[in-house]
């Protein structure tokens, strides 16, 4: 794992999206925020992940997955109704109003139907399919957390949360570039990940 390595990957990709969004309407706004969100809890997966602590690490990782598929939710499917719910000011009136926002089975059950985001939903559903159980597991104390309690976490485990999380942070990076309305952005993105393929979840 190169921390540093992914940390001037994602300086260069910041660099690309530096745009302010295309409007400034609140679905626009919820979007770009918990996009942001998930970035920035890429901070704490790499501390985690340096140090060894799948567990935590895994944890969080949950928490950006799930951060970013609202972010994509908020954007594509979302009703007026569910945006003002997220963007509204916090309080326990607000908070218990946001209980009846749709949890990650609807959001991909309603993302499903929404052709734009055909291929991400490949990428969303495999890592749904493929790590979902496992970090329930650790997040809820499950057989998975008491496992890594006990456990030094092989290597290569800690590399895959390393390596997943980075591209979960680069999805809600084109998430951002695709909010600044600018053609042609995502492809620049992904010309510029060229040469840090060991930052990155391999590609199928």
């Amino acid at each position: 794992m190169d921390f540093n390595r992914a940390v001037d990957l994602f300086e260069r990709l910041f660099k690309i999206i530096n745009f302010a969004a295309y409007d400034d309407s609140k679905r626009t706004i919820v979007s770009t925020e918990l996009a942001l969100t998930a970035i920035n809890l890429l901070d704490s997966i790499h501390l985690l992940c340096g140090e060894k602590h799948f567990n935590g690490a895994g944890i969080i990782l949950r928490s950006q997955y799930e951060t970013f598929v609202r972010s994509v939710w908020s954007y594509h499917s979302a009703t007026d109704a569910q945006v003002e719910k997220l963007s509204a000011t916090l309080t326990k009136d607000s908070l218990l109003a946001s209980k009846n926002i749709p949890g990650l089975a609807q959001m991909l059950a309603d993302l499903e139907k929404c052709p734009n985001v055909k291929n991400l939903m490949r990428a969303l559903n495999e890592f749904r399919e493929t790590s979902w159980l496992a970090l329930n597991s650790l997040v809820h104390g499950g057989v998975f957390a008491m496992h890594g309690a006990v456990n030094e976490p092989p290597p290569e485990r800690i590399e895959t949360v390393f390596r997943t999380a980075n591209g979960i942070a680069l999805l809600a990076i084109i998430q951002l570039g695709m909010l600044t309305g600018r053609p042609a952005i995502q492809q620049q993105i992904y010309a510029a990940t060229a040469g840090y393929e060991d930052c990155l979840p391999p590609r199928n």
